[in-house]
């Protein structure tokens, strides 16, 4: 197994689909269970939590906007 590099939940204990082909990423897409990947992603959800509230690249815009705005002196 490769080296985790600090990750908190081991990458290949995440409820996401993965490819490492073509290959792979065909059959992942053709073979796809939908209520199989909502139930496990429930469960990690449920265990490790969620912070996504759908407003994350408004979060970044405003903060981008207020350091820029901090270095103007008008």
């Amino acid at each position: 197994m490769h080296e985790q590099r600090g990750f908190y939940v081991a990458f290949d204990n995440m409820p996401y689909p993965r490819a490492e082909s073509t290959n792979d990423l065909i059959r992942e897409i053709s073979d796809f269970d939908y209520e199989k990947y909502h139930d496990e992603l429930c469960t990690f959800v449920d265990q490790f939590g969620n912070f996504d509230d759908g407003h994350a690249s408004e979060k970044v815009c405003d903060r981008i906007e207020a350091l820029l705005g901090a270095g103007n002196n008008e």
